[in-house]
């Protein structure tokens, strides 16, 4: 018997998460030195926040010490910021780590795990994780189909899963549709709502969660640090729930999950409003500057409450993806996903779009 045969046969069924390729991967297979468009994986093409960058120069000197365990001080700023206790608040090692602890804890192997597909795969990964089984159900008009997530919620089913916006169609549930999920959803039924897009929209098209999370004991709220606040690389996230939940997560999250600097990075960029809203004002600008590219090209796309775009380009992504990646830019075919025929493109500079829009005319122009 090989060693493979003593691992958990739910484990070897798992497909991985496959990321956007590192710039340096397309650097070392292609031998490209030029500047490489990264559109892929949805980073701020601004950088990290300039007071993230100075707060992590500063603790530089303490890497030999632990990080706070506790994450102190983060908690303090977040819970100050949406007006909760520190009781409902967790920091994780990214969101997919939080999603990680909720199956862990609330995903038992003869219990479901509902999500739409596509959205974020990380949910059905880590319900495969644990053994736990996965309810699919198709998106309808390009968003969850909240009355078919409705139809699955028997007693089979532990938690709903929603990325609200969707990844990787980057659509929006409306506020009644999400209103009508919360108060028809059962109550011994986990809903999960990821929110790592929510910085990038106006306040009044999105559903308001935290005030459902304060009032009801079955939702918990997921947020990033790596989107908008440009920490990608820190990996740091932090979820919201009644402190219910959030005691019962912290028996299974690992010690020192977030480590010092992302503590130190996220506790500044935090407080960094004229970042944020200079990074939500570039993403404006620049899908507006990406969607009439599309129109000219007549590419469909779905219009975005994200940092990218999902567009159509009408035939198999492989060679386009692999001549884009010839001049030098990334993105991110949906072939894993079941869309074949369209990528999904992080909005970038305007230098970044203007190249790829002339590196897509030049390769679709070609047969």
């Amino acid at each position: 018997m090989s060693i493979s045969g003593i691992a958990r046969p739910n484990i070897l069924n798992i497909k991985p998460y496959t990321p956007g390729k590192p710039i340096e991967a397309l650097k070392r297979e292609l031998s490209i030195t030029g500047e490489i468009a990264k559109l892929a994986s949805n980073e701020n093409p601004l950088g990290p926040s300039p007071r993230a960058i100075a707060a992590v120069q500063k603790a530089l000197p303490e890497l030999h010490l632990y990080p706070d365990d506790t994450c102190f001080y983060l908690k303090a700023k977040i819970a100050e910021r949406l007006e909760v206790p520190q009781e409902m608040v967790i920091i994780t090692n990214g969101s997919a780590e939080l999603i990680h602890l909720i199956t862990t804890a609330f995903l038992p192997p003869d219990k479901a795990l509902v999500r739409s597909t596509p959205s974020f795969i990380m949910g059905k990964i880590a319900a495969q994780i644990i053994g736990g089984k996965v309810i699919n159900v198709p998106v309808k008009n390009n968003r969850h189909d909240i009355e078919a997530i409705l139809s699955t919620t028997t007693s089979e089913v532990n938690i709903v899963y929603i990325d609200n916006p969707n990844n990787p169609l980057g659509t929006l549930i409306p506020v009644k549709e999400f209103e009508y999920l919360v108060e028809h959803l059962p109550k011994n039924t986990l809903l999960v709502i990821d929110e790592a897009y929510r910085e990038y929209n106006d306040p009044t098209v999105l559903p308001p969660t935290l005030d459902y999370v304060k009032n009801k004991e079955n939702i918990i709220m997921l947020r990033t640090f790596s989107k908008i606040y440009g920490l990608a690389g820190l990996r740091i996230g932090y979820g919201i729930a009644s402190a219910n939940i959030i005691s019962i997560l912290q028996r299974v999250r690992l010690p020192f999950n977030a480590n010092r600097l992302a503590q130190t990075a996220a506790s500044a960029a935090i407080d960094d409003i004229d970042y944020v809203q200079k990074s939500k004002a570039l993403n404006d600008t620049e899908k507006g500057f990406l969607y009439r590219a599309f129109d000219e090209m007549k590419l469909p796309y779905i219009p975005s409450y994200t940092n990218f775009i999902t567009v159509d380009i009408g035939r198999d992504t492989t060679q386009v993806y692999t001549a884009l990646q010839t001049r030098g830019i990334i993105v991110r075919p949906l072939k894993a996903y079941n869309l074949p025929t369209h990528l999904r493109i992080s909005i970038g500079t305007r230098e970044q779009n203007e190249r790829l829009i002339s590196a897509m005319q030049e390769v679709l122009s070609q047969k």
